[in-house]
């Protein structure tokens, strides 16, 4: 896996600053990024489409030094993992596939407002992702995703450090001399 993935991962914190995912998003066409606890570690995965409605439904908290249910009013959760398909969905369809950020139409005043905001990844995140080490093969990772229909798989290494992501596009570019089954 180590030889065919991505290693241009973007990755966020736990707890991000919400400019700091602003930026990110606007400067990547990415749709899922690893989240990482303090040491580094992969602790979830969280997608583009729900960074989105986060932004759309103003989930965010005020200061970094939250627990996880901390700034998520009631029902959020649910919103934001339900909300997300469908607004993916529409947004989708009138911009060729990727979300951006300017379709979030915020003011700059808004975006500037960003830089004191926090976004807490728990709630929203896919807290048990689906990940392989940078020896595991690829046909191995092939059956992976064929199986389960991932879209997303970081790669980790011994210590469970985040050292690339492989997706659909890494995968099509790779010539299969053996048998996958």
């Amino acid at each position: 896996a180590g030889d065919k993935m991505s290693h241009k991962v973007k990755t966020f914190g736990e707890i991000e600053n919400a400019y700091t995912v602003y930026e990110t998003l606007s400067n990547c066409t990415h749709n899922g990024f690893p989240i990482l606890n303090r040491r580094k570690k992969l602790v979830g995965l969280i997608l583009r489409r729900q960074l989105f409605v986060i932004f759309e439904e103003g989930l965010f908290c005020d200061t970094p030094d939250v627990s996880e249910k901390t700034g998520m009013e009631e029902g959020a959760d649910h919103r934001v993992r339900t909300e997300s398909y469908i607004y993916y969905s529409m947004a989708s369809k009138s911009q060729g596939g990727t979300l951006k950020t300017n379709a979030l139409n915020l003011t700059d005043d808004q975006i500037d407002s960003l830089k004191r905001k926090w976004v807490n990844m728990h709630p929203y995140m896919n807290p048990y992702p689906i990940s392989c080490n940078q020896l595991t093969p690829l046909t191995r990772v092939y059956n992976l995703y064929r199986a389960l229909g991932l879209r997303h798989l970081p790669v980790v290494d011994e210590d469970n450090l985040v050292v690339g992501i492989i997706t659909r596009k890494e995968l099509m570019t790779v010539e299969f001399t053996q048998d996958l089954y």
